[in-house]
């Protein structure tokens, strides 16, 4: 590990991905028993919430960086968001047609095999966490062209959270800033399905 990184925020972040791994592998490939009847789906549903520790990590990242431009942030966004769909793609595609995906994963979709054209669309333009992700790092790259001040950060994360109509599912990008003579700003993720899902 290089001097220049912070071990606690690649510790949390390291923790939360294989949290989020769990709790994929048990929507995916375990039975709606497993997932809401038993000890083991309701601890792994608890420990998936840490997603927003994911996300808050990566926000003191970038506010840690040394890259702060808008080219900077697009492209890690850009980059981000092509990842994710990669991801989909190799989690959602290629199990189902070399036929390892548990057909109660398609069912639950209503759904049955082979997938046509648009369903397989659907599953890999799902939105997750590196899509929100991607977006807010690209959404912080043009910000940052305009805002100058603390209070315009404050007033746009304050109509981010109030508007559930800018998040697909109860996740919402919240912006903070943080000033000082080195960083103009920095775009803190919260999670806040945690919270909406009830």
């Amino acid at each position: 590990m290089s001097s220049n990184r912070v071990s606690t925020v690649d510790t949390v972040r390291g923790i939360s991905v294989l949290a989020m791994i769990c709790v994929h592998t048990l929507w995916m490939y375990a039975d709606v028993h497993t997932q809401s009847s038993t000890i083991l789906g309701h601890v792994i549903h608890f420990v998936g919430k840490g997603t927003a520790a994911f996300l808050f990590s990566m926000g003191v990242s970038l506010l840690l960086s040394s890259h702060q431009s808008m080219k900077d942030n697009v492209i890690r966004g850009f980059a981000i968001l092509a990842l994710g769909y990669s991801m989909n793609l190799l989690k959602f595609v290629v199990p189902t047609e070399i036929g390892i995906m548990p057909e109660a994963f398609i069912n639950a979709y209503g759904w049955e095999t082979p997938l046509n054209f648009a369903q397989y669309r659907y599953l890999v333009l799902t939105g997750d966490i590196l899509q929100m992700a991607g977006f807010a790092l690209i959404v912080l790259g043009v910000v940052m062209q305009f805002v100058k001040h603390a209070w315009q950060y404050m007033a746009l994360a304050f109509l981010v959270a109030i508007s559930r109509d800018l998040s697909a599912d109860g996740c919402l990008i919240l912006m903070a800033s943080i000033t000082s003579s080195r960083w103009r700003g920095v775009i803190l993720i919260i999670s806040t399905s945690l919270f909406s899902h009830g």
